[in-house]
């Protein structure tokens, strides 16, 4: 089973592979890519939220539930390779924060009437020493947005 924090992971390397145009399915081969798409058509399968493929009808055919395991594999392989891209230039960064740290955080950011966000405890900045890592703790990786102007990704 999956982590919280490495479905995050998993869901970042998908939104960065959509939004770069990056091909996720892996190299499937043409007769592979086609089965998928009937089988799709079909409504044998599915995209889930987390970027992975599941077996809608539970009556599909062993080829096709065989294919959404070969091709979920070959995404995860993917996402994990363009996770490594982001991290080697700087584009996220590990983040510690418990849930029921974020919670707190923006809890208080509400009651005192300000927009809900995370604060930067654990963005690397020059000259910022950042708090002692937690033991037994996966982090999350976070998007090094800009502090100022624009950002596509961030709605």
């Amino acid at each position: 089973m999956m982590s919280t924090s490495q479905n995050l992971n998993l869901r970042i390397g998908l939104l960065i592979a959509l939004v770069m145009g990056i091909v996720i399915g892996g190299p499937l081969s043409a007769s592979a890519q086609q089965m998928l798409l009937d089988a799709k058509a079909a409504e044998q399968v599915g995209e889930k939220l987390d970027g992975f493929l599941a077996v809608v009808d539970q009556n599909a055919p062993a080829k096709v539930k065989k294919l959404v395991v070969d091709t979920n594999n070959l995404r995860m392989e993917r996402y994990k390779q363009v996770l490594a891209q982001l991290q080697a230039a700087g584009h996220v960064y590990p983040c510690y924060m418990s849930v029921e740290e974020l919670d707190s955080l923006r809890e208080r950011q509400m009651a005192a009437k300000q927009k809900p966000r995370y604060d930067g405890t654990w963005r690397p900045e020059p000259g910022k020493t950042l708090p002692a890592i937690p033991s037994g703790v996966t982090p999350v990786l976070r998007f090094r947005n800009p502090l100022q102007g624009a950002c596509l990704l961030c709605g």
